[in-house]
């Protein structure tokens, strides 16, 4: 699962911003998109068509184990570039797939490269649950 000591959100340096987010909570790990009030940004839908890249890291209120939530207004570390874990949401996906958005919880599934509003990168190892990946949105 990312996230964990085992499993860090972030691997390898690339391009990241900061964001603030949306009406909602945003769980670190995640793929999230431009939300549709003021630029804030949200988890991201199924087959999102506006997503921005991984939420890394961010302020936790209690830091504990299982927070890892940047609550709704926060500031939020978005990466667009680089190496990260997530978490699949559906079926396989194989090292040197292209992946997108895909689900309610801001995972991936096996995609296309010919529409670039979904992709988000290449799958760098093999998984039915977190897959290292090689964000290429920024």
């Amino acid at each position: 699962m990312p996230g964990t000591s085992e499993t860090a959100y972030w691997e390898q340096d690339g391009m990241y911003l900061t964001a603030t987010a949306g009406a909602t909570a945003i769980t670190l790990g995640t793929v999230v998109e431009i939300g549709s009030t003021d630029g804030y940004v949200v988890t991201a839908s199924s087959a999102s068509t506006k997503p921005l890249g991984v939420a890394i890291a961010g302020y936790r209120a209690s830091r504990t184990a299982t927070d890892n939530a940047v609550a709704a207004g926060g500031l939020v570390t978005v990466a667009t570039r680089g190496v990260v874990n997530l978490a699949v949401a559906n079926g396989t996906v194989t090292r040197g797939e292209p992946v997108i958005t895909y689900g309610t919880a801001g995972g991936i599934a096996t995609g296309t490269t010919n529409n670039v509003t979904t992709f988000l990168g290449f799958a760098l190892t093999t998984g039915t649950q977190t897959v290292k990946v090689k964000l290429m949105r920024g």
